[in-house]
């Protein structure tokens, strides 16, 4: 942000202010092409700003005016800014001739909405927007038509330039500066994985929208804690696997990214060196990511979006295609995401018709000792293999030790696994540090995770008990899809939060109302759209249509999010019954994946940002592959867990 108080404005020369303000704005945005007309267009808005300040210095000399602002994680950007004591107005200024009106309406109620849906001022302080021009009749809105709704083009002013100091005498004057302190209105949500994600590699700083990043205590005593055994590895020539698991939503793939873009490794690393390498298991989230970072890297540079593509796919890669290339990389620090879903030999020799490999994770190993020293940063998942062919935590152990055996290179291996030097052996090595215990995904909701447990654990006494220690998010469930359906459209925050269904791969019956999760498994659908694009794109999440599966929603999140539940699990006699339907004979027969099946609705029941809903079935006892009393006992489950029942 750009930010000027209005008295220190009327301290400077107009021609030294209009500089200023363009030099910022240049240095800020020196990622981005920068037209001649931009920097034309901000020195007449700057010129406007410093006409109006000289004028209102004497009442509203506290107020601030900000250049160019944009609510964390929106790309889009209002003109200006000022804030009073008791309203935001939105300006978009129109500093050339050629704009209509209407147009101009519809631009700056869209940046209004975004401060007053996503900004504490929303709730706080009136959200007011305002067209400016250079020409143009005055169509002021009095101010009794301002109140605490949503902005609407209704409610636009339209001034000329000449009439801001006389629109800003209107607004209520700051007192002091503490009026208007950014903590008592600007709202600094915790970055989305797609947004932390297109910040750190885009190489543009925005040190407000990391900020918590770096004001978390966890997350830095755990990055220095990495650090301090880089430097180790590399001072003493060895070899090392440094596991950091966690619970579900605690942001280990935001705090993998920080580690591959941290500058205290890259100095540890050394100069001239490759920088560490980020991998993941995931292959949804290398697709989302990597359209992110082009789709950046095109808005940013002017690049084709197949060149940028391109580009982009340098930077996140995904581990089964590393390990089938022969890892073409002499990176000394490789950060794996998504680790649990490594694979085991048996999958991997399978799916590369090849018997000579190893397991995924021996693979990495038998690269990286080829190096004087190195170290390999894998995040785990506990709870969260899905698949065939993943084993987890465990597959990460076996490697260690089968490398231990068959070379000269000592492995040693340092987790939060409580017990693993006693159990593993001297290679192994205890660290606390290593452990995300913070829930990070959901706001307000730290305990999301523990209640998940409590679920599954099908103890609705302590999931009720947890549920009262983040009652603050939003949590229903409801028997009728189109109730959950229109919960997810008409939250207060739809115009800026992402939406979607999911449900698991194994559900079996969901096609009859309406949703298949099968689709997912299909490579025709663009889940790169589902995650990141709005209406009207119709494959958006936002239209409600397909349900992700957890295959393609690990390690990826929405705002708000609805779990459509099926018969594939369902509580029976104190345990989980897990069915899987034959369709050809009508039946459901029993599944013996039960761990794959309970990190199927652990994953599912984690993904949401600000929002949870649940949808069970109703069923029908004319149709003996939907069991009424199945769901009845699933719906009970949840409500006496805490849910909120909504609808009838």
């Amino acid at each position: 942000m750009t930010e000027f108080k209005v008295k220190d404005i009327a301290l400077l020369s107009k021609e030294s202010f209009v500089e200023t303000v363009i030099h910022q704005l240049s240095t800020r945005y020196s990622g981005f092409e920068i037209s001649v007309d931009q920097s034309i267009a901000w020195g007449v808005s700057a010129g406007w700003v410093y006409d109006a300040a000289t004028e209102i210095t004497d009442t509203h000399g506290h107020c601030l005016f900000y250049f160019e602002f944009s609510p964390a994680f929106i790309s889009r950007r209002s003109d200006f800014l000022f804030i009073s004591k008791d309203e935001v107005v939105v300006f978009e200024a129109k500093t050339g001739v050629k704009h209509t009106l209407s147009a101009a309406k519809r631009q700056v109620v869209t940046y209004a909405r975004d401060i007053f849906n996503y900004l504490d001022a929303g709730s706080k302080m009136l959200v007011k927007s305002c067209v400016i021009q250079t020409h143009g009749s005055r169509q002021d809105v009095a101010p009794t038509m301002f109140d605490i709704s949503e902005p609407n083009e209704s409610t636009v002013a339209v001034i000329g330039s000449n009439e801001l100091a006389s629109f800003l005498r209107k607004l209520t004057p700051a007192q002091s500066s503490d009026d208007l302190s950014p903590n008592k209105w600007l709202y600094h949500p915790r970055p989305s994985i797609v947004d932390a994600a297109r910040l750190m590699f885009s190489g543009v700083e925005d040190s407000d929208k990391l900020k918590f990043l770096s004001e978390d205590e966890e997350i830095e005593n755990l990055t220095n804690q990495i650090v301090s055994l880089i430097e180790d590895a590399k001072a003493s020539s060895s070899h090392q696997v440094i596991a950091i698991s966690g619970v579900p939503g605690a942001g280990k793939t935001l705090v993998g990214l920080k580690l591959a873009h941290e500058e205290a490794i890259q100095n540890v690393i050394g100069e001239g060196s490759p920088p560490p390498i980020y991998l993941t298991g995931n292959g949804p989230l290398v697709s989302v990511l990597t359209e992110v970072l082009a789709r950046d890297l095109k808005e940013r540079t002017g690049s084709k979006i197949g060149e940028a593509r391109e580009v982009a796919q340098t930077k996140i890669r995904r581990v089964h295609a590393i390990t089938q290339d022969g890892f073409p990389s002499a990176t000394r620090v490789v950060v794996f995401d998504e680790a649990q879903r490594a694979w085991n030999e048996n999958h991997m020799r399978r799916k590369h018709s090849n018997q000579n490999l190893r397991s995924e994770p021996e693979e990495l190993l038998l690269h990286l000792e080829k190096l004087p020293w190195a170290v390999l940063i894998c995040l785990i998942g506990t709870g969260q293999n899905i698949h065939d062919g993943e084993d987890g935590f465990q597959s990460w152990i076996a490697a260690v030790k089968q490398r231990n055996n068959d070379s000269d290179t000592r492995w040693t291996m340092r987790s939060a696994q409580d017990g693993i030097a006693g159990t593993y052996g001297p290679q192994f090595e205890y660290v606390p540090e290593l452990f995300l215990s913070v829930v990070r995904r959901t706001n307000n909701a730290s305990g999301l995770s523990s209640w998940v447990d409590a679920v599954l654990e099908l103890d609705s006494g302590t999931a009720r008990k947890l549920r009262q220690e983040f009652e603050e998010f939003p949590m229903v469930v409801t028997r009728d899809l189109d109730v959950m359906k229109g919960w997810l459209r008409n939250t207060t925050y739809f115009n800026v939060e992402t939406i979607g269904l999911v449900a698991s791969s194994r559900s079996g019956r969901l096609p009859i109302y309406g949703i298949d999760p099968q689709s997912s498994a299909s490579t025709d659908h663009d889940w790169t759209q589902w995650f990141l694009d709005r209406p009207p794109n119709l494959n958006s999440s936002i239209h409600l249509e397909i349900a992700a599966s957890e295959f393609k929603c690990q390690g990826l999140e929405l705002d708000r999010v609805g779990v459509c539940w099926s018969w594939d699990f369902v509580p029976h006699d104190g345990n989980w019954l897990i069915q899987k339907l034959d369709r050809r004979t009508g039946k459901w027969g029993t599944n013996k994946r039960t761990e794959f099946a309970i990190n199927t609705y652990r994953v599912l029941l984690t993904r949401a940002r600000n929002g949870l809903a649940i949808w069970v079935p109703q069923g029908d006892h004319q149709d003996s592959t939907r069991n009424v009393e199945q769901m009845d006992r699933v719906f009970e489950l949840l409500v006496d867990s805490g849910c909120d029942v909504l609808g009838p």
